[in-house]
């Protein structure tokens, strides 16, 4: 299972980058040859800051701790990016739909296609 399929069955992700830090993941969609687009918590709040969709070009490799499949991406200099399930799987902000949208919008990317 990738993040974007995790992530289209409902879970809500944590992507911690060695830059960005810890950030919730609403949504998070894979990217055609390899790495992953996400929306930031808080995404559709108007007064929520204008960057709220981030891109990591890379190939998520998975991985099992705890039992729980979680992801790792190699970044380069930069480190590792890591991506988990939101231990407490929270309430999920806006539709798959428009955040898809919202992707398209803000990031000339080519997503993955999705059952």
């Amino acid at each position: 299972m990738t993040p974007g399929q995790a992530s289209q069955e409902g879970a809500v992700l944590i992507v911690n980058h060695p830059l960005g830090g810890k950030r919730v993941a609403p949504h998070v969609f894979d990217l055609v040859g390899g790495g992953i687009v996400f929306l930031d918590s808080g995404w559709t709040d108007p007064w929520t800051s204008s960057h709220v969709v981030h891109a990591i070009e890379a190939e998520f490799s998975p991985f099992d701790w705890g039992g729980e499949e979680q992801w790792s991406a190699d970044i380069g200099d930069d480190g590792d990016v890591f991506i988990e399930r939101h231990p407490d799987n929270p309430r999920r902000e806006g539709s798959r739909r428009a955040a898809r949208e919202a992707v398209q919008r803000e990031l000339p990317v080519n997503l993955a296609e999705e059952q």
